[in-house]
């Protein structure tokens, strides 16, 4: 049996050859590309300049101007946002919870380019959530619900109102998040994708350091995965 990445190997080699040094090759992960040399070497009778072998969270990362924060760091930036629009403040160990669940729909949000001001809608009943998803199209409704299934129902009405402030306060929270972020330089691994995919004539004019750019092994994009491709 071939491998999909001999195969993709023996067809790039037959097609440009001992050529491949002005190209970039992108993965989806580190292993995937260190496999890939593994078979195209196999294929090449002499020393030869290699491609650039990237994954895709390297291909944004260099194209951004922001840095990568820590999990830590950005918990404790979103602490300080959420406290000055939560009331009362909430003790660190009370948020790291929320601020979890937080961290990853802001980067869902920001992977599927969402528009966080129609999608946060200040609502203030909790059966008013299902009557406004008529208006929301599928990715913001899947968002919601990712946020909202950690909320059943039937636990106490305290939850359910706890739900209800942060919820309607979510877009403040959101927005001075990314703005305080970006004044440090900082950034979560979403914001530095929407940052590349909004800015695509700064992607193009840097990508001019290849020939070509060969995508190789995904499925499932988010939306700033294909806005680059």
């Amino acid at each position: 049996m071939k491998y999909f990445l001999d195969e993709i190997a023996g067809s790039l080699f037959s097609e440009f050859g001992n050529n491949l040094n002005r190209h970039c090759l992108v993965f989806p992960n580190r292993r995937a590309g260190l496999f890939f040399l593994k078979y195209l070497s196999a294929k090449i009778d002499k020393p030869v300049w290699q491609p650039e072998i990237l994954t895709i969270n390297e291909l944004f990362r260099m194209h951004s101007r922001h840095q990568t924060a820590g999990n830590e760091m950005l918990l404790f930036e979103l602490y300080k946002i959420y406290n000055r629009f939560k009331k009362p403040a909430e003790s660190f160990d009370n948020f790291i919870y929320w601020g979890d669940i937080l961290l990853n729909d802001f980067d869902d949000i920001d992977k599927y380019l969402v528009d966080a001001s129609k999608l946060f809608r200040n609502i203030s009943d909790l059966k008013n959530i299902e009557k406004e998803f008529e208006s929301l199209d599928e990715r913001q409704k899947t968002l919601i619900k990712s946020f909202w299934i950690n909320f059943n129902p039937d636990r106490p009405t305290e939850q359910k109102d706890d739900f209800i402030s942060i919820w309607s306060v979510l877009h403040d929270i959101y927005s001075g998040f990314r703005k305080v972020l970006s004044e440090k330089n900082l950034a979560y691994e979403g914001m530095i994708f929407r940052e590349v995919a909004e800015n695509e004539n700064e992607f193009c004019s840097a990508g001019k350091r290849w020939d070509l750019m060969h995508f190789i092994g995904f499925n499932a994009l988010n939306e700033c995965e294909r806005r680059v491709m």
